[in-house]
């Protein structure tokens, strides 16, 4: 096993719009501490791919890929031992999104083992700490380009009027 570099992890974590520390202007720093502290693990046990989710000594687990049901479900399980806030709409979408985006994370990068060491969870935010992920083979993220960006230089010779084919 792999395991995967830090800078390819944030990048992996921009790109499913997961909030991390590396991420320019977000207040993730503020939320470090406090709140209920998550590990989240996307794993290839023998039956298939399966996402756990433990606070304190309660686990609550789902299928991955996963989806909103089996989410909610997983957040049911939490609320009904309290580990969460019971029936917060708002808090409750937080949470169901951040899993979603984990799930997809993980199985859009083909991971071996997908690790979210601590999340801290507030009622109007959360802080993503280590990630630690492992590939069976080297995963080369590729930084993408700013979200307003093109590469100016290039020239398509179809769209010129100088090109012989657009002649009469």
């Amino acid at each position: 096993m792999i395991t995967v570099a830090r800078a390819d992890v944030d990048r992996l974590l921009e790109r499913h719009g997961i909030a991390s520390t590396a991420i320019q202007g977000t207040d993730t720093q503020a939320a470090a501490s406090g709140g209920r502290v998550a590990t989240i693990t996307a794993s290839r046990p023998e039956d298939g791919s399966l996402m756990t989710v433990t606070i304190g000594e309660t686990r609550a687990e789902g299928p991955i890929p996963l989806d909103e049901t089996h989410a909610r479900s997983m957040i049911d399980v939490l609320q009904s031992h309290q580990q969460l806030p019971a029936k917060d709409p708002s808090f409750d979408r937080m949470v169901i999104d951040l899993l979603l985006k984990i799930s997809e994370m993980y199985v859009q990068s083909r991971a071996h083992s997908l690790v979210f060491e601590s999340v801290h969870l507030h009622p109007a935010s959360y802080h993503v700490g280590r990630v630690v992920m492992r590939c069976e083979a080297p995963l080369h993220v590729k930084p993408r380009r700013e979200t307003n960006g093109n590469d100016r230089r290039v020239t398509f010779t179809q769209r010129h009027r100088t090109d012989q084919r657009f002649r009469e």
